[in-house]
């Protein structure tokens, strides 16, 4: 048995991965009381995708890789969200966020009830050097331009309109300071609740900030980062099925083959839409409708 155990213990680093990719949770947290060996490899799966909602009373997790910045290290994918917000677990996730430099998505919610000190503590957090993220969902009352400008690797970027029934109107929206941003293909998805008390039925979108080819699968995109499909999840109250508005924010100028793309993406990715808002650059809003000559043209039929 001793020797069967060193021998294991002595196996190349990829090969004690590969192993302990065969293992199911349960199986990975024995695997991880084995020796200081195997708790480095099991904790590398257990910790790498982490999933904290309201109710599930998972925040021990949270806890227990603030306390540990080698577990933080080990995030890949981080999503939060709580509504009953605690302060404690806002605290631990401020403490966690810096350690976690292999992250690559998070999504979190907390509402606004966070406050003002907190708020600053994730933009400093999310603005500075820790992590490069490929996707990230975050909620409005973020300094989302900021954010945004710090992180060069962005691929994608949700934002939770949590203020949304307080605009004056659609120009006055936080994703409106972002139609500015120069030299950024950066696909950018608004989510409101305006008009659907089951989730996200409100989507505001920049085309100006997209690619011919981002323009072209934008519906691909949005499926693939809301998580729909067999065995996946949604982004918390989103499916592109209860989308019913779309708000398009302008700006001065969009190639016109850039425009048709994203409209026929903007056709395919939500099958329900039965309004447009586009919002100029000037701040004019003009909304189509089913019934507008003008709403066959932009979904390019």
């Amino acid at each position: 048995m001793s020797n069967t155990y060193q021998a294991t213990e002595n196996l190349p680093v990829e090969l004690q991965d590969l192993i302990s990719s065969f293992c199911s949770f349960d199986t990975l947290r024995s695997l991880a009381g084995v020796s200081r060996t195997f708790q480095a490899v099991a904790e590398q799966r257990l910790y790498a995708s982490i999933t904290i909602r309201t109710y599930e009373r998972k925040e021990s997790v949270l806890t227990t890789i603030a306390a540990c910045a080698a577990r933080a290290s080990y995030v890949k994918s981080l999503m939060i969200d709580y509504y009953c917000l605690e302060p404690a677990l806002v605290g631990n996730l401020v403490r966690a966020l810096p350690h976690m430099k292999n992250l690559r998505e998070l999504r979190i919610r907390l509402g606004c009830s966070i406050g003002n000190h907190h708020t600053a503590m994730l933009d400093d957090i999310l603005s500075g050097a820790h992590f490069n993220l490929n996707v990230l969902f975050v909620e409005d009352h973020l300094d989302l331009r900021r954010i945004v400008e710090a992180q060069k690797y962005l691929g994608f970027l949700g934002v939770y309109e949590t203020h949304t029934t307080a605009y004056q109107d659609s120009s006055s929206s936080p994703l409106s300071a972002l139609s500015s941003l120069q030299n950024r293909c950066l696909p950018v998805v608004g989510l409101g609740t305006r008009g659907n008390v089951r989730g996200y039925g409100r989507v505001t979108l920049l085309p100006g900030l997209l690619s011919l080819e981002q323009a072209q699968s934008l519906d691909e995109l949005v499926r693939h980062h809301f998580h729909i499909g067999e065995n996946r999840k949604c982004s918390p109250g989103s499916d592109p099925e209860w989308v019913t508005t779309v708000v398009v924010h302008l700006p001065a100028a969009v190639d016109q083959d850039v425009f048709e793309a994203f409209g026929e993406s903007v056709c395919r990715a939500f099958l329900n839409t039965s309004e447009v808002e586009l919002v100029m650059n000037c701040g004019l809003v003009r909304v189509l409708s089913p019934l507008s000559p003008t709403w066959a043209t932009f979904h390019g039929c």
